[in-house]
């Protein structure tokens, strides 16, 4: 999926810089936008503030994590999967980790 179809799903999207958006999280009952949106490598990816997870960011908008890549495939095609890791401590960002299925 391109960034712009994927972004036409969203509400009240604005940019944020050089391939990055904001918009509304349709992952809860959002009413400031807090999911960042940035175009990378082939992906999107997505960081919901409030703490929603990719599925639950994703269920609403009837998509899959495959569909955040541009070729259609998770990993290019690798076979693996993305998954936001949410950090045990608060002072340490998130990570994303890719393991192979």
């Amino acid at each position: 999926m391109k960034v712009t179809d994927f972004l036409a799903r969203l509400e009240r999207v604005k940019p944020a810089g050089a391939n990055q958006w904001t918009a509304l999280c349709p992952g809860h009952d959002d009413q400031h936008p807090s999911l960042s949106i940035t175009e990378a490598d082939g992906k999107i990816l997505l960081k919901c503030f409030a703490g929603c997870d990719l599925v639950d960011i994703l269920k609403p908008l009837r998509l899959e994590q495959k569909d955040l890549f541009f070729d259609g495939h998770q990993g290019k095609g690798m076979g693996g999967i993305l998954t936001l890791v949410k950090p045990v401590n608060v002072s340490t960002p998130p990570q994303i980790v890719f393991r192979n299925s």
